[in-house]
């Protein structure tokens, strides 16, 4: 598959969350897609929001090797990749959640993503660039469902909150 075709996917599913997130009453703002060149200067976006839910930043992937369903408690493993670590750790700020869309079921799964530093990495074969590199996982045990997280994003304050007075 085309890096431009990964990208193509990936902002369809950044749409569907977005459609998601608004059926539970949720404000989000999208960001126009931007096509990269290749993968190699793909680092260049990894400051790029996804989405912005209630004023915060939602990153989305979309899992394409493996299948799941909306039901956290039946996730077929006891973890996956997150992101790579070096566009996790240039993230500022760091996102709010990730939401990961399973590309076959278009089921959709999120977990926090603001925790500095991310507790979990490991090492592992990117076929993408031919070497190793450190990913950030998340564990089966810390996703929710989408209907969880549009409940946290609806309880926050809105953006700005603090700065208005009352006369």
């Amino acid at each position: 598959m085309t890096f431009q075709r990964r990208l193509q996917i990936g902002h369809a599913v950044q749409a569907d969350v977005a459609a998601a997130l608004r059926d539970l009453g949720v404000a989000v703002d999208e960001t126009p897609p931007t096509m990269r060149p290749s993968y190699a200067v793909a680092h260049l976006w990894s400051n790029e929001r996804d989405l912005t839910a209630n004023g915060q930043r939602i990153e989305v992937k979309a899992v394409r090797c493996f299948s799941f369903g909306p039901d956290p408690a039946a996730f077929p493993r006891d973890s996956m990749i997150m992101d790579n670590a070096s566009a996790w750790d240039a993230k500022d700020p760091k996102p709010y959640a990730y939401v990961f869309v399973c590309v076959p079921t278009r089921a959709m799964l999120a977990c926090r993503g603001d925790r500095d530093p991310h507790p979990h990495r490991r090492h592992g074969y990117d076929s993408l660039v031919g070497k190793e590199r450190e990913w950030c996982m998340v564990l089966r045990r810390e996703l929710r469902s989408v209907r969880a997280l549009a409940g946290s994003l609806r309880s926050l304050r809105p953006a700005g909150w603090s700065q208005l007075r009352l006369l």
